[in-house]
């Protein structure tokens, strides 16, 4: 959670608070099935986020002003941890 908090504070346009409040209820379900799923949730989360942005992007061909909700690929990376490991 420390992570997140942090990145909010240094890009807020990027990552919002509601955001890291999320990010916490996350990490304690990924936490319940050890370390190894709550790394594996978080990148992701993250990787997913970039692939929605990436695709944004190239149909759009410009992603200036376009926000893209986080907490969808939260849910998703966690889904995704928690069926590949489990």
């Amino acid at each position: 959670m420390l992570g997140y908090f942090v990145l909010a504070l240094i890009a807020p346009s990027g990552l919002g608070l509601g955001d890291v409040k999320f990010a916490a209820v996350i990490g304690l379900f990924l936490g319940w099935f050890g370390w190894t799923h709550v790394g594996a949730g978080t990148l992701l989360g993250f990787i997913l986020n970039g692939v929605v942005a990436l695709i944004v992007v190239l149909i759009r061909r410009r992603g200036q002003g376009v926000d893209i909700p986080f907490g969808p690929s939260m849910v998703l990376g966690a889904a995704l941890a928690t069926a590949l490991l489990a």
